[in-house]
């Protein structure tokens, strides 16, 4: 069940489209990932869907999002010429070692990233919040709205954390907390269209289902 629970209180549910691919591969492949872009079959006609490359793939608008790795939540956003927004709460500036900032750029460099986003992380990582802590967010996924959605990081002492609900934290192009989203341990989103949300989720023995979700307002 993919629920959406805003600040004002409402509900927001789906409907749903879901295409699986038998074990035996005789069906086409139905998703497919490259850097630049993510396609999948709707309605028997191929969608494709931009994202730049990284832990969870996003739209490409030649800017980097950074989640800041400890303490309250917060996220920056920066272009070619340095930060642009900053959403957080007030609290100390960390200071971080020159092996910490190799190793992160390195990290970048490993990541597939376009050359033009790794020019932003190389010339403006001293200024960013380089995680060194349990994060408060695990992943970021940026609609074409511009919304930003902020996957809450799992509860290590939870009894099962992969079967545990995954909660995206909702804040709209300006970085204002609109609400959260509660979706299942084994559903991945890949991307928020407008009111869609494209999904992929593998089960226990191997077979690839997309999930698209068509998500409209009640209550």
């Amino acid at each position: 069940m993919l629920e959406r629970r805003p600040v004002d209180g409402s509900i927001l549910r789906d409907t749903v489209r879901i295409w699986t691919m038998p074990v035996d591969g005789t069906a086409p492949t139905l998703v497919s990932m490259t850097l630049g872009a993510l396609w999948y079959f709707r309605d028997g006609r191929q969608v494709t869907v931009p994202f730049a490359s990284g832990s969870r793939p996003s739209f490409w608008d030649d800017r980097v999002y950074v989640i800041d790795g400890v303490g309250e939540a917060s996220y920056s956003v920066y272009g070619p010429a340095g930060l642009e927004r900053r959403v957080e709460i007030d609290r100390s500036r960390r200071q971080i070692d020159d092996r910490s900032v190799t190793k992160f750029l390195e990290d970048r460099r490993g990541g597939r990233y376009p050359e033009s986003l790794l020019r932003i992380y190389e010339e403006h990582v001293s200024d960013m919040p380089i995680p060194e802590a349990r994060r408060y967010w695990d992943g970021l996924v940026f609609s074409d709205q511009g919304d930003a959605w902020l996957l809450r990081s799992a509860d290590p002492e939870a009894a099962d954390v992969a079967a545990a609900d995954q909660v995206w934290d909702v804040f709209d192009a300006e970085g204002v907390f609109i609400g959260h989203m509660r979706l299942p341990g084994h559903v991945g989103l890949v991307q928020m269209i407008g009111q869609t949300a494209l999904t992929i989720v593998r089960d226990e023995i191997g077979r690839v289902t997309v999930a698209v979700y068509d998500l409209r307002w009640i209550g």
